[in-house]
């Protein structure tokens, strides 16, 4: 049984595969044979087409005619891979975790999707499909230990990419980058103008982006790399021309913002050059009694510490500077006179804190008698000892700052920007110049840095935008071509959070209360029309409008209600004709936004004639008017009065105005 049962299917199969080849159709002839990759799509277009067979003739044409290329699908998966932060980094419970993933493909990127141990923890996606997509994602946990994050990217079929792996280490406590100065050690002397270079590495677990030079706990100079990098090595050329003791740090900030500082490094800066002098006196020859001026300008990078006037070979005044150390060039004017006749010898001595000593060449003062006449003075050397050293060009200042924009006390309000003017000036002609931005307990960052290339001036006219609220110090620096560093004063600033954005008014609305849906009332009645209306930003004006079947809206009411927020209509309307009507109201605030009410269809009826009022009284006889005969020949009848007892009325005459006649004689 089992053998006919077998015997039956495969004779099905046959004739059912033959009838859709076509093998009973004598008509037809046999088609060439397909490609290998041709007939295994036949194959699967013949089982999923309908059963339905065409036309023979359509058959024919068809099989005669090239197969279409089947479209390969896409066979390239995707591939992520994070940017930031690096493998094994470190982070404290509950801090927020910055991470940079990218993806590519060849048919481009539809999602990328973020794993933490395994559980979807976010799923980002481009605004369109491209072959290389950078997306940002955001990730904190309390939970301490090791976990893994992953990112899985999708292509536009659907494709997903092998997991990128990062695993991040999640601690208690925060671990400070750690900062080291490899060269040179500890302590240094440097020559006043001399240069020296520094070595210094970081290393966080996060990676270092930024490096500062710290000279007396001031920023002096930075380096920074767009991403954060471990270990993190920089170098740094320091040069002063302040003699004396200086503290040099290395300050290094790691992807999390957090700052690590180097041991110090302390920097001896000593200057063995005697000090500068100039000299001018106002005269030459002075009587007895007169005075003689002169102009003193002393200079000495290490701090002037005294300046002497001598004559004939003995000290004659002195100056002693109150703080050597910060006076490193003065102008003095003293005064003399003598009154022994003959000439006198004068010069002035610098002194300066490292006890070098210059003195001012020989000037010959000529002392005459009153009356004497003025000679021509001429220039006698004398045995008194000349400068000990040879006098060098006196040093320029070093550069100055002026901030005039933002000024102390300034006030911003995220996110405002502020606005930077700061002017720098420099004899010896300017080099670089930076700007800084620091906030209270954080690094300072540097905003702007400027090469002017040697100008003796340079203006900076900037806007910046503070990163976040806290009050900020704003500051510069400058170093001119020699090597001389100036910092301006400390500006400090308030900056404000932004002002949380307030929700824009809603839209105006309308409403139709009366009439209701549907009400019918005849056109003598009038039509009671009650509408409301709300607008917060204030209802600039309001419509009603009736509408009949066919016909374009009339404005039947209109009100300016003076920027009221709420408003109502209470208005009777009387209909002109019968017809269905819809009423419907419109509002428009002082946006120039726009509402429609509900339309409220009512049906004007025609009106009907009054009809009597039934009673119970019987209806009103009428009577039929009664004709007088028709007239004859015959006279009327004569009727004889009825017979009295008294005598018949007798009538006076009628009186009259007219005389009366008398009759005439012989009548």
């Amino acid at each position: 049984m089992k053998q006919r049962i077998l015997l039956c299917l495969v004779i099905v199969s046959v004739l059912v595969f033959a009838s859709g080849c076509g093998l009973f159709d004598r008509s037809t002839p046999t088609p060439a044979p397909l490609q290998p990759i041709e007939t295994a799509v036949a194959q699967t277009l013949t089982a999923v087409a309908p059963t339905a067979v065409a036309p023979t003739e359509t058959a024919t044409a068809t099989s005669n005619a090239p197969q279409p290329t089947p479209v390969p699908t896409d066979s390239i998966i995707p591939l992520a891979f994070f940017e930031s932060p690096q493998a094994n980094a470190q982070f404290v419970a509950g801090e927020t975790v910055n991470l940079s993933v990218a993806a590519v493909d060849n048919s481009g990127i539809s999602r990328v999707e973020l794993y933490a141990d395994n559980q979807l923890v976010q799923s980002a996606a481009p605004k369109a499909p491209a072959p290389m997509v950078r997306i940002a994602f955001v990730w904190s946990t309390q939970t301490v230990g090791e976990h893994t994050l992953s990112a899985i990217a999708y292509d536009t079929s659907g494709n997903a990419g092998p997991p990128a792996l990062l695993p991040l280490n999640i601690t208690a406590d925060a671990s400070l980058p750690v900062v080291q100065i490899l060269a040179p050690t500890t302590p240094q002397t440097l020559q006043s103008g001399a240069q020296l270079t520094l070595r210094a590495v970081a290393d966080a677990p996060q990676g270092i982006t930024q490096m500062q030079l710290y000279v007396d706990d001031k920023p002096y100079s930075y380096t920074s790399v767009e991403k954060a990098r471990t270990p993190f090595t920089a170098s740094f050329v320091f040069i002063s021309n302040t003699p004396g003791a200086h503290t040099l740090t290395v300050r290094a900030l790691d992807a999390q913002q957090r700052v690590g500082v180097s041991s110090p490094l302390s920097v001896t800066v000593v200057d063995s050059r005697a000090p500068v002098v100039q000299v001018t006196y106002s005269a030459g020859v002075i009587r007895q009694g007169e005075f003689v001026n002169i102009n003193i300008l002393a200079a000495d990078a290490n701090g002037i510490s005294a300046v002497q006037l001598w004559a004939d070979n003995a000290m004659f005044d002195q100056y002693v500077v109150p703080n050597p150390q910060a006076q490193t060039s003065i102008s003095l004017q003293k005064r003399w006179t003598s009154n022994v006749l003959g000439n006198h010898t004068l010069f002035v001595r610098v002194m300066d804190t490292q006890n070098h000593v210059i003195n001012s060449p020989l000037t010959n003062i000529l002392v005459i008698a009153p009356n004497q006449p003025t000679p021509i003075p001429t220039r006698i050397p004398t045995g008194t000892p000349r400068p000990t050293a040879i006098p060098t060009a006196q040093p320029q200042p070093a550069p100055s700052i002026q901030i005039y924009s933002p000024g102390f006390g300034c006030t911003v309000q995220l996110p405002e920007a502020l606005h930077l003017t700061i002017q720098f000036s420099g004899a010896n002609g300017l080099r670089q110049l930076t700007t800084y931005a620091q906030y209270s307990g954080v690094m300072a960052r540097a905003i702007d840095v400027t090469d002017a290339q040697g100008r003796r001036s340079y203006l900076l006219d900037r806007d910046w935008v503070p990163p976040s609220a806290g009050v900020v110090d704003i500051f510069a620096t400058a170093i001119d071509t020699t090597g001389q560093r100036a910092e301006s004063s400390h500006i400090s600033c308030n900056v404000q959070s932004p002002i949380p954005p307030t929700s824009a008014p809603n839209p105006p609305t309308a409403s139709i209360v009366s009439p209701a849906m549907g009400c019918r009332l005849p056109q003598t009645t009038p039509l009671n029309i009650i509408a409301t209306f709300e607008g917060q930003a204030g209802l600039r004006s309001v419509q009603i409008y009736a509408q009949y079947s066919g016909l374009m809206a009339q404005q039947i009411y209109s009100e300016n209600p003076g920027g009221q927020t709420s408003y109502r209509i209470d208005y009777d309307w009387s209909a002109p004709t019968a017809d269905t009507v819809t009423i419907f109201a419109v509002a428009q605030d002082s946006q120039g936004r726009r509402a429609e009410s509900n339309h409220a269809t009512c049906i004007i009826e025609t009106p009907l004639l009054p009809t009597p009022i039934p009673t119970d009284e019987p209806p009103p006889t009428i009577e039929i008017p009664t004709f007088p005969p028709p007239p004859t020949d015959e006279p009327p009848p004569t009727y004889a009065p009825p017979p009295t007892d008294e005598p018949p009325p007798t009538f006076a005459p009628i009186p009259t105005d007219e005389p009366t006649q008398e009759p005439m004689p012989g009548g």
